[in-house]
């Protein structure tokens, strides 16, 4: 409840730091359906901790993540050496840069959101 129980989590974070969330999600614009998967992705592996990632006894979070990480570099040092993966990783970077600075933009200037047209009308907009 909203007497500061166990239940209600908005006690545990200081006055500033709420207001300051707050003041954020207002300025920011909508998040897209895409965006709002990976934020409750996000979420879930937040919730669940780093012991979901390896299978440790008695370790601590912070060297959970260390393991788990450390597994992924030989992967990712594997992947990162092949023309195909180097390609689509800079355009997901590059996208998502743009997205970011779009995003930006639109949100320090008070811009409203685009909006594009159909794969549809484009088609039939360039054949009349």
């Amino acid at each position: 409840g909203s007497d500061g129980s166990k239940g209600d989590n908005s006690q545990a974070k200081s006055p500033g730091v709420t207001k300051f969330i707050e003041d954020l999600m207002e300025r920011l614009p909508e998040p897209s359906p895409a965006m709002r998967r990976t934020l409750k992705l996000g979420a879930l592996l937040g919730s669940t901790g780093a012991s979901s990632l390896t299978p440790s006894a008695n370790k601590n979070p912070a060297s959970e993540t260390a393991d788990a990480l450390g597994r992924l570099v030989p992967l990712a040092r594997k992947l990162s050496g092949k023309p195909r993966v180097v390609r689509k990783a800079n355009e997901v970077v590059a996208r998502l840069s743009e997205r970011l600075v779009s995003r930006s933009l639109r949100a320090a200037f008070g811009l409203p959101e685009p909006v594009f047209q159909e794969d549809d009308e484009k088609v039939h907009a360039s054949l009349e």
